[in-house]
């Protein structure tokens, strides 16, 4: 005989369900403080305010030099 789960069980995970949602969209509706806490820490303001940059790039053609994926 299969499980079949009680209308109960069922209807409180909808209910619980349907709550989490409506806490949800009140949340974005009132305005919840956006996840900027790093973005606006002033120990960050040299990089906010520098001007140049440098990009590493590890590759293929790095020293040793690899020629083949596979290897």
């Amino acid at each position: 005989m299969a499980f079949v789960p009680h209308s109960s069980s069922v209807g409180q995970r909808w209910r619980l369900f349907c709550l989490s949602l409506v806490l949800a969209v009140t949340a974005a509706l009132l305005g919840a403080p956006a996840a900027t806490a790093e973005v606006q820490h002033p120990r960050q303001q040299w990089m906010r305010e520098s001007t140049a940059g440098l990009f590493l790039h590890w590759g293929m053609f790095t020293a040793p030099r690899h020629t083949d994926c596979a290897a």
